[in-house]
This record gives structure tokens, sequence and C-alpha cells, in this order.
């Protein structure tokens, strides 16, 4: 049987969860107000329809956003920044009103994360752990549910992310086109999706790299033969304008990132300094990656990949870390099955608080995020070391 410290202790990390959840919806509320919330919706409806209109100039608005930066700094950010292939994504909202727009959005990206969680790689994924282990297959839905909740009050797009990062895992061997086609999706938002092809790369699953990148190339074709290459040019533009206001006055948007190289500018490193360190901890965790990728356990591969997703990436925010629920649901069910030793209990308490206090203590210039989620690293690379071992 198991133990009863287990089980409490599983219950109380799921009261945790719950209680992590209510509290974020309350930051919010009390950081950026009701009419804050949603927010990002209208600026993706308000591309979609412009591009629809075929009012080109109006897509990424380049003339407002830099005399907004000449007189303002531009408080609110609040622009359209995803490349043009994110169009087809947003475009949809072209035609549909603002509020019936919004629960499609929203009900849309949920449906089809629900969808890949009950597929049954995702069950073999968090099936019982040993001989008296609870199937902890629910817990994965519980934990995805507070780390979307973040992306759902901005109405962002790290759900559908989530959603196709796990399909590309799923299908990469049984269905490889549909695989590629998810993973040549991600040119909308690429930076959460950069290391599935290192891993394709690891596994020497070529027809799922040749369909994504037939997919990129053709999603990149069609905008530019029905709207033109201006587009292009401007999303190249508002690059720019992104950085210089992050020059500026960078320090709410380094508060809610979950970067090193956020949380090095946060804690006042220059930009160049703050990018040769992230430059160093890409290369250390490819050199702790690799390995896991060409001869680990699928369970090891996922653990790794959804964690250094994060770290990788020099620009990723709160609410792009629903996938963070992947390795909280792995540590709970090591947890689950009594197997977890304190470092894990640790990290896993760490992660689980992610949503809650990343926006309270790195306002203060603690870098929690990257702690956090460095702490269950360094767990999860020590727990496959010594599975690798015996």
């Amino acid at each position: 049987m198991q133990s009863a410290p287990s089980r409490i202790f599983t219950l109380c990390l799921l009261g945790l969860l719950v209680v992590s959840t209510i509290a974020t919806a309350g930051i919010y509320w009390r950081v950026y107000g009701f009419e804050k919330l949603f927010g990002d919706f209208s600026t993706f409806r308000a591309a979609a329809m412009h591009a629809a209109a075929h009012e080109l100039p109006d897509v990424y608005d380049v003339g407002t956003a830099q005399r907004l930066l000449a007189t303002t700094g531009i408080k609110e950010f609040s622009y359209f920044l995803n490349p043009p292939t994110g169009l087809f994504i947003v475009y949809p909202l072209a035609f549909l009103g603002a509020l019936p727009g919004l629960v499609f959005w929203v009900a849309a990206q949920l449906a089809l994360l629900l969808m890949v969680l009950h597929m049954d790689y995702m069950r073999a994924l968090f099936a019982p752990q040993g001989r008296e282990g609870v199937h902890t297959y629910p817990l994965l839905v519980i934990t995805f549910a507070a780390f979307c909740l973040q992306n759902l009050l901005f109405a962002q797009v790290a759900t559908l992310c989530s959603a196709l990062f796990l399909l590309v895992l799923a299908w990469r061997r049984s269905r490889p086109a549909l695989a590629g086609v998810m993973l040549g999706i991600f040119s909308f938002k690429p930076q959460l999706g950069l290391l599935l092809p290192l891993l394709l790369l690891a596994e020497k699953n070529w027809k799922v790299l040749i369909w994504a990148a037939a997919t990129a190339a053709a999603m990149i074709l069609l905008t530019v033969g029905l709207w033109g290459t201006g587009l292009w040019r401007d999303y190249s533009a508002m690059l720019s304008i992104r950085g210089q206001f992050l020059a500026t006055d960078p320090t709410l948007l380094f508060s809610i990132s979950t970067s090193a190289y956020a949380a090095l500018r946060n804690l006042g490193a220059s930009a160049g300094l703050a990018l040769a360190c992230q430059g160093g901890i890409v290369a250390l965790l490819l050199i702790l990656l690799w390995p896991v990728l060409r001869r680990g356990k699928e369970s090891h591969k996922i653990l790794m990949l959804t964690l250094c997703a994060y770290l990788v990436t020099p620009y990723a925010l709160i609410y792009d870390i629903p996938l963070l629920a992947v390795p909280c649901a792995l540590l709970l069910r090591r947890a689950e099955a009594d197997v977890a030793p304190r470092s894990e209990l640790l990290a896993l308490l760490l992660l689980i608080l992610v949503p809650v206090v990343t926006l309270m203590l790195q306002i203060s210039h603690i870098p929690y995020s990257v702690i956090a989620i460095g702490s269950a690293l360094i767990v999860a690379n020590r727990l496959i070391m010594r599975e690798r071992n015996g």
C-alpha cells in the first residue's frame, strides 16, 4: 500500500494549485484591473480585421508605435507582435464579434488541449508507476488548468502552443506528416518550439523535419501572396521598436518573464552581458539535453524538453508557461508512488508556485522563475542519471 504521507503530500499540492489559481486571478485583477483582462485578444482581433480588410499598414501600425515611443516610452505596448504567419491563426476572429470571438478564442484552445491530453500517448506517459501506483493522469489535467490560467487571462496563445508541442511528440513516429505540419505552424510563435527540431535531429526523424520546413515555407509564401512583402518589413520594424522599448523601460516586461536573459536584465545587467550569459546557458543545456534526446526514455525526453523550453529562449513570458504542467505532473507521480526524495519534492513545490509567485518576487528583482525551473531541471537531470545507471 502507499504510505499516508505521500497521499497527504499530493493532496496538499493539489490544494496549493487551487489556491495558486485563485490567487493568480486576484493578483491580475489587482494589478491590471478588469479592463486589462483578455487585453491581448483585442490586439489579435484588430490585426485580423485589418488583414481581412486589406488595411495592411494598420496590422502592425509602425508609425503610431514610433510616435508613442518618442513621447511616452510606450508604457502599454499592446500591438500585434507575431510574425505575419500568425495572421492565419487569428484570422477567424475578423468575422466574429468581440464577445463571441473571445469565447471562441479561449474555448477552441482549451478544446484542442483537452483533446491532446486524452490521447493514448499522454495517458501512457502518466500511467500508474509501481505496483500500487495511483493513476496520475487527473493530476496532469488539474495542473494544466492551473498553469493555463494566466494564458487565459491575457487571452494569449500558449495554450494552443502547448497542444501543438504535445501533438508533435505524440505523432512524430505514427503520423510524421501531421507532426511536421504541427511543427511548421510554430512559425507563428517559434520561441516555444525551438527544441523540437533538436529532438527530431537526435532521432533522425527526417520526415517530420521535411514536412515542418515545407509547412513553414508555405505559410510564409502565402502571406507574401495574399498581402505582399510589406507586412514582413513592418514586422521587422516592429521588432526594432520593441527592442527600443525594452531598452527604454524594461522593468515590467522583464519582471513577468521566465528566461535567464530577462532575469539578468531585471537585475541590472547590460543587454550584451545578458545575451552572453544566455548563450552560455544554452550551450550547457544542449550538452545536458542531447544524450537524453538520443537514448533516453520517452518520459525523460518530455521532462527535459518542457523544462529547457523556458530557459533556452531569451523571450518567454509568464503567460507562456502551460507546458510546465508536464514536469509538475511527472514529479507529482513520483511523489504519489512515494519514490521522490526531498530534493524532488522541493523542486516540485517551487515549480508549482511559479504562476502565483513570479510576479510578486521578480518585480522586486528576485529571479524566481529561473530559480524554480533551474532547480527542477537539476533534479530532473539527476533523476535521469540515477535511472540510467540503474
